[in-house]
């Protein structure tokens, strides 16, 4: 333990850690602000953890969830064959009450990342009007252009060629926060990095996204609004136990598609790809 508590700020949510806090030469700290939390965990330290023995709500290889009335419990188990219980996540259903999040080995030694995920940080978020998405995304004169698709579509290697050939800062090589403001969308970083390693703490007006996929020449559309609301739910994580976190990430991408372009773009990854997009996209402002 490093400290007795730590708050950061991810996009207009501040959320508070107390207890066992994550080493402070993590991703997280570079969040680290000063504000009233919207959202307050208290992580503990277990020798054992023993999930519920009662019927779950939801299942799945590693996950487990029970709700009563008072609480949702959700366990995270190591493997389907021993079922040892790492980590036990209580939330209260009452609005405001803190979390707590208990565990164990292996994740004595735990990294951040582990710990949002076993808070469910993408319910938690969506919660408070805000959307996870998988996206590599670039700065770009002050705004945010997210380049998303499916696993292998060339997010980090278009978003790298951006940088090498138009001296673009990438922000973030994984994932992106979606939210709204009163003058429109932005796009904040997150404490995740993926495999590029890159994550910065900054917050921009929404540009443009774009989804990409392997191409025999460069060609990109704009999505119609039913396939753009599509398209963006997919690289939304949602809790599928919950309900209104579906409804609310509907409610998010809809938002989003009436608001902004959507493009899918086939291409090539190379120089090329990066010249048709910027001749496409961003004529209009030259």
């Amino acid at each position: 333990m490093t400290s007795p508590e730590l708050t950061v700020r991810l996009g207009d949510v501040f959320l508070r850690f107390t207890g066992w806090l994550p080493s402070d030469d993590g991703y997280l700290y570079r969040f680290a602000a000063q504000g009233e939390p919207d959202i307050s965990c208290h992580i503990l330290r277990c020798e054992r953890l023993d999930a519920p023995c009662a019927p779950a709500l939801y299942t799945a290889p590693r996950k487990a969830v029970w709700r009563t009335a008072q609480e949702e419990t959700v366990a995270y188990f190591t493997d389907t064959a021993h079922r040892k219980c790492y980590a036990l996540l209580s939330r209260p259903c009452a609005p405001a009450q803190p979390l707590t999040l208990r565990l164990c080995a292996p994740l004595i030694h735990y990294q951040e990342k582990y710990v949002l995920s076993c808070i469910c940080m993408e319910s938690l978020l969506l919660q408070h009007r805000e959307a996870i998405f998988h996206a590599a995304w670039i700065e770009r004169e002050g705004r945010a252009v997210l380049f998303s698709g499916a696993s292998g579509a060339g997010k980090s290697t278009h978003s790298a060629l951006w940088a090498q050939l138009r001296h673009t800062p990438v922000v973030n090589g994984d994932k992106a926060l979606l939210l709204r403001r009163e003058d429109g969308f932005y796009a904040a970083g997150l404490p995740y990095a993926g495999s590029s390693g890159i994550c910065r703490n900054v917050t921009l007006p929404l540009s443009a996204l774009v989804f990409l996929s392997h191409g025999k020449e460069n060609g990109l559309r704009r999505l119609g609004a039913r396939e753009a609301v599509s398209m963006l739910l997919s690289q939304m994580p949602v809790q599928p136990w919950r309900a209104e976190d579906i409804d609310a990430a509907l409610h998010m991408a809809t938002q989003l598609a009436a608001a902004l372009p959507i493009y899918a773009y086939a291409c090539l990854p190379d120089a090329s790809a990066v010249t048709c997009l910027e001749q496409r996209l961003f004529r209009e402002d030259a």
